[in-house]
């Protein structure tokens, strides 16, 4: 039923694309416009988005840019200091009713902007600001479903999404060049996590949880958890600390890794699960020589803050949102049914038992460990050099 239904939704915008086709008109941006960047959903593609905030604040350094996003994805962007305001866009894009898009309609038409930038794939989001009046809508025109965009941009082929994004600020006149990505932890996060993560020790982040978001969930991206623990246990035999990380459903999961930790000096092992804000695991993470960890927020996280990545991607395709570092190491094998999230979701209901996430061995990661460890003497300086897409790196 469901790919019967995508074929019924893009052939309804095909159709609508061509009604549309007069609306089309690219009008002028004005010099200091009122700009609406529209991206509900989720922590971590709003983390691949920042290079895009930067470009537009770069293109109109007098232009009021506005955020729309889901209560959920804000810790992401509270701090941006390319952003003049946040807005809460509720549940637009993820379940919301009929009388929940007409009142942020609504909101939207009060506030009259004069451009909007649409970073989602969804045509019913991407068709808000022209329902709202607003005259230069920019947006991904995935699968010709853009039909209400006056500056629609095609998103064919292996491309990462952070450059997806940034063909849409390109699309109003920004540099195509990529600033890196983007989190400014709040001064007192940044005092809470050098008194927790002190810094006479090399700590290492470990992060085993993720595949979580409103709507979704993909358990099948985690590396299994005993593997985990080996590595946490090489870590500490090397004299590095280590702490693990993730949210506070991800408790049980860390518990469970740190038990089978076999160590004489267990003094080195810190679990900061469920016990951080989203600020403070990111000041966290910049304290951090190292992370390790799965295809999660948290990994593109680490890469804002200037802290190098080890990243274990599976159904996952790098290609599309591996880590945007030069400091980063992917691993992935190439098996026959990989990508299975780019094809129907197939991830949630994975017929044998996530074979690709199984076949990353704790060898191979730890040598991507110590490679990383040995080519820095600290964390990255965030923003040190411009990222480069990671790329499919299998193994």
């Amino acid at each position: 039923m469901a790919p019967l239904r995508e074929t019924l939704i893009t052939l309804a915008c095909t159709v609508l694309s061509w009604a549309f086709r007069p609306l089309r008109r690219r009008l002028p941006l004005p010099h200091n416009p009122s700009l609406l960047v529209l991206k509900p959903c989720c922590l971590g593609d709003l983390l691949l988005a920042t290079p895009t905030l930067a470009a537009l604040r770069r293109r109109l350094p007098g232009a009021r840019i506005v955020l729309a996003t889901s209560a959920w994805s804000r810790p992401a962007v509270e701090g941006n200091p390319c952003l003049d305001e946040l807005l809460d866009s509720g549940r637009i894009g993820q379940g919301a009713g009929p009388g929940e898009y007409w009142a942020f309609v609504q909101a939207l038409r009060r506030r009259r902007f004069d451009a909007a930038v649409v970073l989602d794939r969804s045509p019913l989001v991407a068709a808000l600001p022209l329902v709202a009046g607003i005259p230069i809508r920019a947006g991904l025109d995935s699968g010709g479903r853009g039909f209400s965009l006056t500056h629609p941009v095609p998103t064919s082929g292996d491309r990462h999404e952070a450059l997806r994004y940034q063909d849409v600020a390109v699309a109003l006149g920004c540099a195509p060049e990529l600033p890196p990505l983007q989190f400014v932890p709040a001064a007192s996060d940044g005092a809470w996590a050098r008194a927790v993560l002190p810094e006479d020790k090399a700590w290492v982040a470990i992060h085993p949880g993720g595949g979580v978001n409103p709507g979704s969930t993909l358990l099948g991206k985690r590396w299994p958890m005993e593997r985990f623990a080996a590595v946490a246990e090489r870590l500490l035999a090397a004299r590095y600390a280590v702490v693990v990380v993730g949210a506070p459903q991800d408790g049980p999961l860390a518990q469970a890794i740190l038990f089978k930790v076999r160590a004489p000096d267990r003094s080195g092992l810190l679990d900061l699960t469920g016990r951080t804000t989203f600020g403070q695991l990111g000041a966290a993470l910049a304290q951090c020589r190292l992370f390790l960890g799965n295809d999660t927020g948290p990994m593109h996280l680490a890469v804002a803050v200037g802290t190098p990545v080890v990243a274990i991607f599976g159904p996952s395709k790098p290609a599309f949102y591996g880590p945007m570092s030069t400091a980063a190491s992917v691993l992935r094998h190439g098996e026959e049914c990989s990508a299975c999230h780019f094809q129907g979701g197939l991830a949630a209901r994975c017929m044998r038992d996530y074979a690709c996430m199984r076949a990353v061995t704790v060898d191979e990661v730890w040598n991507a460990v110590q490679g990383r460890l040995g080519a820095t003497d600290g964390p990255a300086s965030a923003g040190a050099s411009l990222p480069t897409p990671a790329g499919d790196a299998t193994i």
